[in-house]
């Protein structure tokens, strides 16, 4: 399991909440991010954030990788 250090990253994506882009990258569906951190508080608070179906844009990618040998 990794873990989120939900105190910086908070501080992080409050700091750009409303201000700046911000562009977040995870091989990890969504549903699992809240299992990440290791405080529910900032889980949420975080979340909702970066989940803003107002101002934000979610892209999957799915199908083969390219890392794979064909």
């Amino acid at each position: 399991m990794i873990w989120i250090n939900a105190g910086i990253f908070s501080e992080v994506i409050d700091a750009r909440d409303g201000r700046k882009s911000t562009i977040l990258i995870s091989q990890f569906p969504i549903k699992s991010w809240f299992d990440m951190f290791s405080d529910g508080t900032y889980a949420d608070a975080c979340l909702a954030r970066i989940t803003d179906k107002k101002h934000s844009y979610r892209l999957e990618m799915n199908g083969r990788s390219m890392r794979e040998p064909v």
